[in-house]
């Protein structure tokens, strides 16, 4: 039940793309949503209606409010292995609009037309940034591939004495910053041309410079992608992965079941808590019980007025109270 900083897990890589988050972004037209309908058994939340409207047969959940993202974002995480079953990655296109849609939900919800009314004129900003994380962190939950896609802004950044104009994922920071933040690999996607200066198949680049961001998690990556495809993407991704593993990955299963936390139950952590408290007792140390539970749980609070909610916190009350019968 508690953490043992004398038995800690031992990181791995888990292999292929199962799990990944890929953020893909940059003009429009230049390929983005098409290659991303070509990767494998891909499921859109279809935020931007147009991105389709030149692809057959791609699977799209029509995304018009922030209700829909959340209908959808349940159904993927109640019942993982059916969703595994269906489904081998998720499409989020684009961010820019799934932020919109958040904030157009968080305020009208707290009864106001824009956020920044809200909570008496104070705004509404942390309750949207929990929307977007919660929501986030659900999708992600799943263990599919999900891919984010997006339109490129521009930023000043700093590289040593220099200021840059660097190129970025165009939305609300408080949608693009957990969406970075969680994303394996970030590609911008940029038009080329040829000799002739006539427009030809667009490109990658997978590692940042000064005039346009871009990340991955994984060692080994090339500077870019000519020409971009997902497969390529794909492909690096997972030669990569390959190389900062040394050939010695795990499954996603695997690696989930090394992070994922364990479920206390409440009549468990209340019958183990109670046992503590006898002990103490036993041990003539009656007088290290109350102020344990006041510093925890308010004052003057009993065990029997202990509720499921302060389950955690009992966790944390039985550790500091074995401590003082080990002493």
């Amino acid at each position: 039940m508690a953490l043992d900083i004398f038995a800690p897990q031992i990181s791995a890589v888990p292999a292929g793309l199962e799990g990944k988050v890929i953020l893909i972004y940059g003009h429009n037209s230049l390929g983005k949503t098409r290659q991303a309908a070509k990767a494998s058994k891909a499921l859109f939340l279809q935020v931007e209606q147009a991105g389709l409207n030149a692809l057959d047969s791609v699977n799209y959940m029509p995304i018009n409010k922030w209700t829909d993202v959340k209908s959808v974002s349940r159904q993927l995480a109640k019942d993982p292995e059916k969703t595994r079953a269906a489904y081998d990655t998720i499409v989020i296109d684009e961010i820019e609009g799934f932020g919109k849609l958040c904030e157009q939900h968080v305020a009208t919800s707290h009864g106001v037309t824009r956020i920044k009314d809200g909570n008496d004129g104070f705004g509404l900003w942390k309750e949207y940034d929990y929307e977007v994380w919660s929501t986030v962190k659900q999708l992600l939950s799943v263990g599919l591939t999900v891919i984010f896609l997006g339109h490129d802004a521009e930023r000043k950044v700093p590289f040593g004495e220099e200021e840059y104009t660097q190129k970025y994922p165009k939305g609300d920071k408080r949608v693009v910053a957990p969406i970075v933040d969680q994303s394996n690999i970030i590609a911008y996607v940029y038009p080329r041309v040829d000799e002739n200066g006539m427009p030809i198949h667009s490109g990658a680049q997978l590692l940042e410079t000064p005039y346009a961001f871009a990340r991955s998690h994984f060692e080994g990556v090339p500077f870019n992608i000519e020409p971009f495809s997902y497969k390529g993407l794909e492909d690096t991704i997972i030669a990569a992965i390959e190389k900062n593993s040394g050939g010695k990955t795990i499954t996603y299963a695997e690696q989930k079941a090394k992070v994922e936390e364990v479920e206390i139950v409440f009549e468990d952590i209340q019958t183990t808590l109670f046992e503590t408290c006898t002990a103490l007792v036993d041990a003539g140390l009656l007088d290290k019980i109350q102020p344990t539970f006041d510093k925890h749980f308010g004052k003057g609070t009993t065990f029997e007025g202990l509720v499921e909610l302060q389950k955690d916190a009992m966790v944390l009350v039985n550790q500091e109270l074995r401590d003082f019968l080990a002493k």
